[in-house]
């Protein structure tokens, strides 16, 4: 049973109109927006099947981001990598082992995997139900660092990180969108295959800011003055949001908690 995803016509990123945007590139800071105005303009112009990778230490709101980005997709079938087990959905159905994840994955519209270990084998097991099951899904990783190394990754994870941008993969479309506070620990696919980078205020830790510079085609020092200058004009919860796609950096509002 495959549950669509959202209905939405979203365009290719050569055909997006810049002018739909309500915010300036990060050079100039936009005039103070109003809350979530800017994200929900961006959001709409999100293909279907992009890889986003949100980037920020612990509460700076990389998980509300997730979630707004993932109701606007609904319907769609919805798998939760709760790393932490602090996610709160409603209706998700509970999984742990490969089996459950499998089953869950044929009949149920949102399920959400709180991990019984991080051992690799178990991961391994767990990625491959995962990647097995076909899309269109919605795949959304609440702490990479948890599941891979910068050495390692499940061979599914990273399937489904590299493919699955379109219907003609062998694992069919799906979004995939990945949380972490420690990007350097991270395996490399997790940020290089991302067409879609948010890094949230204030500025991360140094040596994350060294591992994301330069996919958004910024010194670290750069990045860092940029995310300051962000955080002291908005406040906590603002991020920047880079597309790699058209080389474009933004400046994003606070989206209410």
């Amino acid at each position: 049973m495959l549950f669509p995803l959202s209905s939405k016509i979203r365009p290719a990123a050569e055909t997006r109109d810049r002018d739909a945007f309500d915010v300036r590139p990060s050079t100039t800071l936009p005039p103070k927006l109003a809350p979530s105005q800017s994200a929900k303009r961006l959001i709409q112009l999100l293909p279907e099947a992009d890889r986003v990778l949100i980037v920020g230490s612990t509460g700076d709101g990389k998980s509300t981001v997730a979630k707004h980005i993932v109701e606007d997709f609904q319907p769609c079938r919805l798998l939760i990598c709760d790393s932490k087990g602090e996610i709160k959905w409603p209706g998700a159905v509970l999984v742990q082992t490969p089996e459950q994840i499998t089953q869950a994955l044929s009949n149920q519209q949102t399920i959400r995997w709180v991990p019984a270990t991080f051992e690799k084998k178990y991961l391994e097991e767990c990625w491959k139900a995962i990647h097995a099951a076909r899309g269109p899904l919605i795949v959304w990783i609440d702490e990479a660092a948890e599941h891979c190394k910068p050495g390692w990754c499940p061979t599914g994870m990273r399937l489904d990180i590299t493919q699955g941008r379109s219907g003609d993969s062998s694992c069919g479309p799906r979004l995939v969108i990945t949380c972490t506070q420690r990007l350097a620990e991270c395996h490399p696919a997790v940020r290089t295959q991302a067409e879609h980078i948010m890094v949230m205020t204030p500025p991360p830790a140094e040596i994350d800011l060294k591992a994301i510079a330069a996919h958004v085609r910024r010194s670290p020092q750069q990045l860092e003055a940029e995310l300051q200058q962000l955080y002291d004009r908005y406040g906590r919860y603002s991020h920047l949001w880079y597309c790699k796609l058209e080389n474009d950096m933004r400046n994003m509002a606070p989206i209410p908690l």
